[in-house]
């Protein structure tokens, strides 16, 4: 899996026309699933008319299908969803909740006109966003005394760390995010520290 992949910069528009249909692209970033919900409930009232609102969004690396889903609206399965996430992963795109709003033209498509329909509006919507680009994370858990939270949380401002959470206890459970990759930096760090490092 590529370490690297893009995210949305910022929300963007675009639309297409097959045989009198219209295939309105609605896309913005998004990093957690929760808010995916107000997106598509947002476009649905936005075009309360529209024949369809098919959606797919891929939280995280483009790769992961486990962060991923996607909806037909009605349309025949397999013919709008699908094709719409497809593109997004062909075209290395993560963090990102897109729409594809239909107005129906009067001519039928077939599921192979559909298929090329959502998915190159998709396709050639990414092709005219601007992206940023993102480092995958991971999240781990640092077990140790009350007295490691404030050299942890200086440590993580100095690599690209960020602390999530704490838990007092009898040891303190501190949660944070990192790069995604090796943590013998920050194992190193914690050798001394009476510390240790569980991984989620």
């Amino acid at each position: 899996m590529s370490k690297l992949f893009k995210q949305p910069a910022n929300a963007g528009e675009f639309e297409l026309e097959v045989k009198k249909s219209r295939f309105l692209v609605r896309w913005q970033a998004i990093c957690e699933k929760g808010e995916f919900a107000p997106f598509l409930q947002h476009w649905r009232q936005r075009y309360p008319d529209a024949r369809h609102h098919c959606w797919a969004y891929c939280i995280g690396h483009p790769q992961n299908s486990l962060t991923q889903s996607c909806g037909d609206d009605s349309e025949p399965s397999g013919t709008a969803g699908r094709p719409m996430l497809s593109a997004l992963v062909n075209k290395g795109v993560g963090n990102i909740a897109v729409v594809v709003i239909r107005y129906f033209g009067g001519t039928k498509l077939g599921a192979g006109g559909l298929i090329r329909a959502y998915s190159g509006a998709v396709s050639q919507a990414m092709d005219r966003a601007e992206f940023i680009e993102i480092k995958p994370r991971q999240r781990v858990v640092v077990c140790g005394d009350y007295a490691l939270e404030q050299p942890l949380r200086h440590w993580l401002s100095l690599n690209e760390g960020q602390m999530l959470d704490v838990s007092y206890a009898a040891r303190v459970a501190y949660h944070i995010e990192l790069n995604e990759g090796p943590n013998d930096a920050l194992e190193a760090w914690l050798g001394g520290r009476a510390a240790h490092l569980k991984r989620i």
